[in-house]
């Protein structure tokens, strides 16, 4: 009974987004206003449908798909009851968007940073035999976020969750990065967005390395 009335709101909002594109900035506002409310498995999904929606309504722009393929990848994270199957089958889903965003807008900082982002999550479904794969692979990806835009704060808070990541696995001191992420918040809001509804975050997770580092 759900999954029918969830499909009927589905149909409704895709009827309502077609009869009206004008209106395209306001619904991907409002859809970004919810998404901030999310908090479980199911949130995300329903929010992953949504965006699914507006991104086949509006094949020439990138952020409806961005935030459709960040909504899959952060279930894996949400639902930590999930099985391995379950999570790799949400990934193999943004794995699909996210390499269609990147043909068309290899040149958008952000996307490399999505794509680090979905690596980092395939990597942390299972660390022990995907560790030093994906690891190398979520590098390459922030290096390549890096090289368009070095001052990118997602790109460079990335890196530094990499690093760290890296330093756990192998026991190593954490410490030593509080000073990169004291640097990064300084900066964080000297980098405007686009626009408003352009992917705007990270902030709350280098402020808890921040906070881990005083503890």
């Amino acid at each position: 009974m759900k999954k029918v009335i969830l499909s009927v709101i589905l149909f409704l909002f895709a009827i309502s987004l077609q009869a009206g594109n004008k209106n395209y900035q306001k619904k991907m506002t409002e859809l970004l206003t919810k998404m901030e409310t999310c908090q479980t498995a199911e949130d995300f999904q329903e929010m992953a449908n949504k965006f699914e929606i507006v991104a086949k309504a509006e094949k020439k722009k990138w952020l409806p798909a961005y935030y459709q393929a960040r909504c899959l990848v952060t279930i894996t994270f949400v639902n930590r009851g999930a099985t391995v199957a379950e999570k790799d089958g949400l990934l193999d889903a943004a794995e699909t968007v996210i390499n269609e965003i990147l043909k068309k807008h290899s040149k958008e900082a952000e996307v490399h940073v999505l794509n680090a982002y979905y690596l980092s999550a395939r990597l942390s479904v299972d660390p022990r035999t995907r560790g030093q794969q994906y690891s190398m692979l979520s590098q390459q990806a922030v290096g390549k976020a890096l090289s368009i835009d070095p001052t990118h704060p997602r790109a460079r808070y990335m890196k530094l969750a990499n690093d760290i990541g890296m330093a756990r696995f192998f026991r190593g001191d954490t410490k030593k990065f509080c000073g990169q992420a004291q640097s990064l918040l300084n900066s964080w809001d000297d980098f405007k967005p686009k626009s408003k509804i352009h992917p705007n975050w990270g902030k709350d997770q280098v402020e808890e390395i921040i906070a881990s580092c005083n503890q």
